[in-house]
């Protein structure tokens, strides 16, 4: 391989981890949508964030995600930001940080929905497939949930 097939191997692998970056924050965007995520994960990953939970393998993953999408987090739209990727020399496994931003509505314990402001932060590993990259260890790391209230306008004001 050349030094310019070299980048641009090097390229398009950051280019494809981004996307699965952005994959998984529209499968979280669609209530941690199953059949998205399924093909995201490698089969013995793992996926973790206190007070949500510890999960090993692609299958209890996947299923654990949507519950919490169904039951605890009813509406997010995620802004995954600036993602720092660092890929070993043989561009088949990577380690990438970022910060996560979101809106979310969730739902506590008593029922009750509540508008929130969520601040977060990600490590994850992947690996390099035969069908592409895969998330094999992540790291949720919530730093705040705010909760807001609404506008005068959303809540019907002159």
């Amino acid at each position: 391989m050349t030094a310019l097939e070299h980048k641009v191997d090097w390229l398009v692998a950051l280019e494809q981890i981004r996307r699965v970056i952005a994959l998984y924050a529209k499968a979280g965007d669609d209530n941690n949508n199953a059949d998205a995520l399924d093909s995201l994960f490698t089969d013995d990953a793992r996926w973790k964030c206190a007070g949500f939970g510890d999960f090993h393998g692609r299958a209890t993953i996947v299923r654990e995600l949507a519950k919490v999408g169904r039951e605890r987090i009813l509406w997010s739209l995620h802004y995954p930001v600036s993602p720092i990727i660092d890929l070993n020399e043989a561009r088949t496994a990577a380690h990438a940080f970022w910060w996560l931003w979101e809106l979310t509505t969730m739902r506590d314990a008593t029922g009750r929905e509540t508008p929130n402001w969520l601040g977060a932060t990600y490590a994850c590993d992947f690996e390099r497939a035969a069908d592409g990259w895969k998330i094999s260890d992540l790291t949720l790391d919530i730093k705040q949930i705010v909760p807001y209230a609404p506008s005068p306008a959303q809540k019907g004001s002159p």
